[in-house]
């Protein structure tokens, strides 16, 4: 990964918690990785955990910034989550798999994202 996008990801990744953070959310964690993956932010909400997938995009040369969650990434994502509820002790606890897409311009949040 190169340096710019790795700012650009970081700057996304602020964006986001930023965000989360006006609409009532806790951030737990920034950037949990485990040897199944990496989740951008874990956040909580209403007796919910919401691990949150960040996709920053400058343009939509390559797609947009939701077209880059698909099946695979949806797997991993769900796979760190569960490790990260076993490892916290949460095991029976509510979550949503969220994606927050910003292009451009233009900046989404998705809550509850299904593929």
């Amino acid at each position: 990964m190169s340096r710019y996008n790795k700012n650009k990801g970081d700057w996304g990744e602020e964006l986001a918690a930023s965000y989360l953070k006006e609409h009532g959310f806790t951030i737990l964690e920034r950037q949990f990785r485990s040897r199944f993956g990496e989740i951008d932010i874990i956040a909580y909400k209403e007796n919910t955990f919401h691990f949150v997938e960040v996709k920053t995009r400058s343009n939509r040369q390559f797609g947009g910034p939701f077209e880059a969650i698909n099946h695979n990434k949806m797997n991993h994502i769900m796979k760190t989550a569960q490790y990260y509820l076993l490892i916290n002790n949460h095991p029976e606890y509510e979550i949503s798999i969220d994606a927050f897409g910003i292009s451009g311009e233009e900046v989404s949040f998705i809550e509850n994202v299904r593929i």
